[in-house]
């Protein structure tokens, strides 16, 4: 099971990478043509930076009437998750070689066979990529079902005109190719930012899925250490805990600096369109369920951001502290020697710390809710 739990996330985040980099494309094989394959990465931030300006055009020049509270709020919910895939596209997609690499590093491990470590190996990552697997198809499947009817009620709303409010600039009214121009590609740029932003958060959750199914396999192997039949193999058994820590960490410490630059974006963004969104429902009109509902996915996304960078702070100060915990004065002194060697390295916390939001926990969660509140009630007061 855990093979096929591996293989199914395995081939859902490389036709990721592959989509949004446009990969499927054939590629020219003509010498004189090759340095066109690299244009097709240009594809899709051509096509996030033209919706963008779409948006501030019509919030700039299309829009006659700023005390529509719908059309502005959704307007600037619309631009920061643009602006936010476009980050990701940056961060996580421009990054791709590196989430390859730790992907190929447990794709290792897996396939690995170790007399004391496999099965505990197996174990953790089952269930943890188990339950990831379900997360990852759950949240995809309730967010875009979400973006469907985000869609056809700004259709509804608009005459069937403009899925997300503004219309193709430049673009004329009496033109036979205004409506279906302006559905087709507001539709399929929609859809654009809102599966970059939802996929991106699912590779955040599978990724330390991964991470905290070692840390747990490390903790059982540290639990041995107190097991009497393992004395004369104590020895060992800290080279074998060492050696996967070591290996674990340095990739831990690249995907942190991914994220930290991903999870500041992610988190500022959210905060600002969730204060756009609450400024929304406050309007007390017809769009009110909608509101609702958009609240309620970026709760959600919010939550999972928060809660998976709480819990790999958690799995890594558990190694430290269950190590911390061992029957160490019962070992040699040789022994005793390489374990405060290991306890120095586990000594620093692994955390996703981001730029003005600090250590990303569970806390993070409920500070910028209570932030986002304030800014609403705020912006609200201003606009009426």
């Amino acid at each position: 099971m855990l093979l096929q739990y591996h293989n199914q996330l395995k081939i859902f985040l490389f036709a990721y990478f592959k989509i949004c980099r446009f990969e499927f494309l054939p590629e020219f094989t003509w010498k004189p043509l090759n340095s066109l394959n690299s244009i097709r990465l240009l594809i899709c931030p051509s096509h996030l930076l033209f919706g963008i300006f779409c948006i501030l055009w019509h919030f700039f020049y299309q829009m006659n009437n700023y005390e529509n509270i719908l059309d502005v709020s959704m307007s600037i919910v619309y631009f920061f998750i643009a602006y936010q895939s476009m980050v990701i596209y940056i961060g996580i997609i421009g990054n791709k070689r590196k989430f390859v690499d730790i992907f190929t590093y447990f794709d290792v491990l897996i396939f690995k066979k170790s007399l004391n470590i496999s099965h505990l190996r197996e174990k953790h990552l089952r269930n943890n990529l188990k339950l990831s697997l379900l997360l990852s198809k759950f949240f995809l499947t309730v967010l875009t079902c979400m973006g469907v009817v985000v869609v056809i009620f700004n259709l509804y709303r608009t005459g069937f005109i403009s899925p997300m409010l503004f219309t193709i600039p430049g673009l004329s009214v009496t033109s036979s190719l205004y409506k279906p121009l302006n559905i087709i590609y507001q539709v399929v740029f929609y859809f654009t930012i809102i599966e970059t932003v939802i996929i991106s958060d699912v590779v955040v959750m599978i990724t330390i899925s991964y991470i905290q199914g070692e840390y747990s396999t490390i903790s059982d192997l540290i639990a041995y250490l107190d097991d009497s039949s393992t004395v004369p193999n104590t020895k060992n058994l800290l080279e074998i805990i060492y050696e996967n820590h070591r290996e674990l960490l340095s990739r831990v410490k690249g995907v942190t600096k991914i994220f930290w630059h991903v999870y500041f974006h992610k988190l500022f963004t959210i905060t600002l369109y969730f204060c756009g969104t609450l400024v929304l429902i406050q309007s007390f009109d017809g769009s009110i369920l909608i509101g609702i509902m958009i609240i309620v996915a970026m709760v959600f996304q919010l939550f999972i951001l928060c809660y998976f960078g709480q819990i790999l702070e958690n799995c890594s100060q558990k190694v430290a502290m269950d190590l911390y915990l061992t029957k160490w004065y019962e070992m040699t002194k040789s022994d005793q020697s390489s374990l405060l060697i290991i306890m120095i390295t586990m000594q620093k916390v692994v955390r996703i710390d981001t730029f003005a939001f600090g250590n990303v926990s569970i806390y993070t969660f409920v500070q910028i809710i209570k932030a986002a509140a304030s800014y609403a009630t705020i912006l609200y007061t201003v606009i009426e």
